[in-house]
């Protein structure tokens, strides 16, 4: 099944950004959690794959937990990348 991109738009501020893996049932259906802001949402593997960080202008942190294994895409303006990625899987910063 193909799911079409999808696109998670930060803000002219700093922006707050957590992934990890789903705890209790949501975690075992193998979901995970995206913290963006304060607001959370729970996403597929092939969700979070397909999705398009775009972080904006400020400053941002991004936090990609050890137990995310998937691609994560995230665009930000050069001069406020302040990322953090701690993750098995690369993520693609740009």
């Amino acid at each position: 099944m193909l799911v079409p991109p999808h696109t998670a738009d930060g803000t002219s501020g700093n922006d707050n950004v957590r992934i990890s893996k789903a705890g209790g049932i949501a975690g075992l259906l193998g979901l995970y959690e995206v913290n963006f802001n304060g607001s959370v949402r729970f996403m597929t593997k092939q969700q979070l794959e397909n999705t398009d960080f775009r972080l904006g202008a400020g400053n941002y942190t991004l936090v990609v937990d050890s137990n995310v294994n998937a691609s994560i895409t995230v665009h930000g303006a050069p001069a406020a990348i302040a990322t953090t990625v701690s993750t098995a899987d690369p993520a693609s910063i740009g």
